[in-house]
């Protein structure tokens, strides 16, 4: 986690790979092929997957049509539920600067900014869907359903993000 910024990568991850998903009832996706949808390691989505599975964001199916789901419709994902299901509290409640001694009792030069600022980025993170967010990507669910069933031609990154081949 960058100690300047708040939320980690995998966060970012887990944003652009929630975004090619189906709404709740809609066609899973398997990890492999969102993985290719989004440039991420597969091994490593799997891994992220598997923790918002047990946080409630997604929905794991098995068997002959399974694959992953929201578990709940994107206008009712935040990113700060994305944040809080990837990072814990850590993220929010952690010194901007890395400084582990930092705390209300002996804190660093930056400790009153960053609780001054923290309450109304916390604020504007609640007020962010994962629908929003996905609006401002090239990533979706239907870019990536479109490509992968042969109807998007050969869109690549300009279409669902995907790196795999028509």
């Amino acid at each position: 986690m960058n100690p300047l910024f708040p939320l980690s990568r995998s966060t970012g991850y887990a944003i652009q790979a929630l975004s090619c998903l189906e709404e709740p009832g809609g066609q899973p996706y398997l990890v492999q092929v969102v993985a290719q949808c989004t440039g991420i390691s597969p091994s490593y989505l799997a891994k992220l997957m598997r923790r918002l599975a047990q946080k409630g964001l997604i929905v794991a199916k098995r068997g002959k049509n399974g694959g992953i789901v929201l578990a709940r419709p994107a206008l009712e994902i935040s990113l700060y539920d994305l944040a809080e299901a990837v990072d814990g509290a850590q993220w929010r409640d952690h010194c901007v600067m890395g400084l582990p001694e930092c705390s209300s009792e002996h804190p660093c030069e930056l400790h009153e900014l960053w609780l001054a600022g923290r309450d109304p980025l916390l604020a504007r993170m609640k007020s962010l869907s994962l629908a929003g967010l996905a609006a401002n990507h090239a990533f979706s669910a239907q870019a990536c359903r479109a490509i992968h069933k042969g109807e998007g031609g050969n869109q690549g990154a300009s279409g669902c993000g995907c790196h795999a081949k028509p």
